[in-house]
């Protein structure tokens, strides 16, 4: 093996420096469920019209993320001081930014809109959210102003490995929505499509340049990659089916600067589909995959994360 390779490693045993860039490959797999709904196409699997490949949006991912990071912060307020979630439904963003210029004893309104205000509630934001840091955000839409902030990770769509299977399915309910219509017998129809089997596949990246603005910090990239490996265990839905991290593989690059392009990290994971005679794949059991460790840049190492652990 190629040295610096770390197969089936702990993901507490991978070093964390925000000083150093990383590319970390994501492959999630769903079964008998609807991993992202299209609301443009009555909620089904949202899919390539022309390839037939599943796809996830990069807004639904982070969402994922965001609430992993939201149910640890809610469990253990301590340890997760730093770790507020901007960007949910609870409250209106603008009253986000207000409460900050308050907790400051910033002036609020117009005059909140000086430069050296905007940039105090900027660091104020950077500071105490978790995915201000990470992912950014756009906080100038009021008039307490927090200016626009880069992400330090880019997270973009996943995309199946393969074209999947679409099947459809006509559902009744005996439940009537309106009470006019209680009385009335028969049931409600409705219409409920699902991936059969999908193995998605996203290259992302923590640009260290960025992170190291945004403030980020090793326990940030902790907290990312444990939301990474984990989210799907709790984000347990019938609509969703069984969605589950398969595979985790973080590159760690030496310093700041990135050996490669986030493609070609993605390139050095091969799935093979080794069930060719159907059309579609079927479960995990169809797919090898593997880490071409003899193209990995030198000087960067490879973690192949346990999701066991």
């Amino acid at each position: 093996k190629r040295e610096g390779l770390k197969m089936r490693t702990r993901l507490s045993d991978i070093p964390m420096d925000r000083n150093c860039t990383y590319d970390f490959i994501l492959l999630a797999s769903n079964t008998y469920g609807n991993p992202n709904g299209d609301p443009d196409n009555g909620n089904e699997p949202r899919t390539n019209p022309f390839t037939r490949q599943g796809m996830i949006t990069d807004v639904c991912t982070k969402r994922k993320v965001r609430d992993y990071v939201l149910m640890q912060a809610e469990a253990d307020p301590k340890k997760y001081i730093k770790d507020r979630i901007f960007i949910q439904s609870d409250e209106a963003l603008n009253a986000k930014l207000t409460n900050a210029y308050t907790e400051l004893g910033l002036k609020l309104g117009k005059e909140g809109t000086v430069k050296k205000d905007v940039d105090t509630a900027k660091a104020y934001m950077l500071d105490n959210y978790f995915d201000v840091r990470m992912f950014g955000a756009v906080m100038n839409t009021g008039k307490n102003r927090a200016d626009i902030v880069t992400g330090a990770v880019a997270i973009p769509f996943a995309v199946s490995v393969d074209p999947v299977n679409l099947v459809y399915n006509s559902l009744t309910r005996k439940a009537q929505t309106l009470e006019e219509k209680a009385d009335q017998t028969g049931s409600t129809f409705a219409n409920k499509t699902v991936v059969e089997f999908g193995l998605y596949k996203a290259a992302c990246r923590y640009n260290a340049h960025q992170g190291i603005r945004n403030g980020v910090t090793a326990d940030d990239l902790a907290l990312l990659f444990d939301a990474l490996t984990n989210m799907y265990n709790y984000d347990l839905s019938a609509a969703r089916g069984l969605m589950k991290t398969q595979k985790l593989v973080i590159f760690k690059h030496p310093n700041a600067n990135a050996v490669g392009a986030a493609e070609d990290y993605s390139n050095l994971i091969k799935v093979t589909r080794t069930n060719t005679q159907d059309e579609f794949p079927h479960s995990m059991e169809d797919y090898e995959i593997t880490i071409d460790t003899e193209r990995v840049p030198s000087g960067v190492e490879v973690y192949d994360v346990d999701m066991w652990f």
